[in-house]
């Protein structure tokens, strides 16, 4: 993990730079990708969490 935390330790050093920014948007679309992978499997399974309500 700690190539991991160094890009993103370089994303909060150099915000700026086109390739940061360019990796911010990355892992935004993949973060987004991955929760709405997890919200469908969760609600396949029928899995109800408190908040839903």
């Amino acid at each position: 993990m700690f190539d991991e935390l160094n890009d993103f330790a370089q994303l909060f050093t150099n915000p700026e730079s086109p390739q940061q920014q360019d990796n911010y948007q990355r892992w935004l679309e993949l973060a987004k990708i991955v929760n709405m992978t997890l919200y469908r499997l969760r609600k396949s399974a029928n899995i109800i969490f408190p908040s839903d309500y």
